[in-house]
């Protein structure tokens, strides 16, 4: 949640930073890669020579409905049958809850299992499911990720480093804000990726009940 203590005139196409982040943009999310519009990567799914980059994406954002086990497997199936292994499902919490209210509902009862990082998750045939504060959800839909880990990777050319191309890490702050004050720059070279965008599937649109 961003909160602005004042008014800001945006216009289409902008986006927020962190701050200090003041050029490019930062490492992609799985909102960009398990999608099937968008060019990652240099890669335009709309081309030709790229049309086989695209992700399998269910659902329509805006239009919420049920979640639907069949659904889920479709999504699971379709990620599988195009070449990839789905062993993680990403959702918010209330999604979590709405695949919880289905397992009420036939009054089943489902494993969890402890991950490393501190995570729990619930199976959902023997598939992982997690949950993650940053899934998107609002007051009315939300959304879930089948992933295949495999295809999915930290790319990086170095390690967190200063920069000192020139010689030196620290460099005296100079020009109009000069002050009795050095500066320095920490780079860090690197890209969250997938070799395979079509071995993941979304799953969008889930109602909020």
């Amino acid at each position: 949640v961003v909160v602005f203590t004042a008014s800001v005139t945006t216009t289409g196409g902008e986006i927020v930073r962190r701050q200090g982040v003041t050029s490019g943009t930062e490492m992609q999310g799985l909102a960009e890669i398990v999608s099937n519009t968008g060019t990652i990567q240099n890669i335009d799914p709309t081309t030709a020579a790229g049309a086989f980059f695209k992700a399998n994406v269910f659902g329509t954002a805006g239009t919420p409905v049920p979640l639907d086990e069949m659904d889920m497997e479709n999504a699971i199936d379709t990620a599988e049958e195009k070449g990839g292994e789905v062993d993680y499902i990403i959702t918010s919490y209330v999604g979590r809850r709405e695949y919880y209210k289905i397992l009420q509902s036939q009054k089943r009862f489902t494993d969890t299992v402890n991950l490393k990082g501190g995570f729990s998750a619930v199976m959902v045939n023997d598939i992982a499911l997690v949950v993650d504060k940053h899934c998107p959800r609002s007051s009315s839909e939300t959304r879930m990720y089948f992933l295949s880990s495999a295809n999915l990777g930290h790319y990086r050319m170095n390690d967190v480093e200063w920069m000192d191309q020139d010689g030196a890490i620290l460099a005296r702050i100079v020009g109009s804000s000069g002050e009795e004050a050095y500066e320095c720059t920490l780079v860090y070279d690197a890209e969250f990726a997938t070799d395979f965008r079509a071995a993941h599937s979304a799953l969008v649109g889930i109602a909020v009940t």
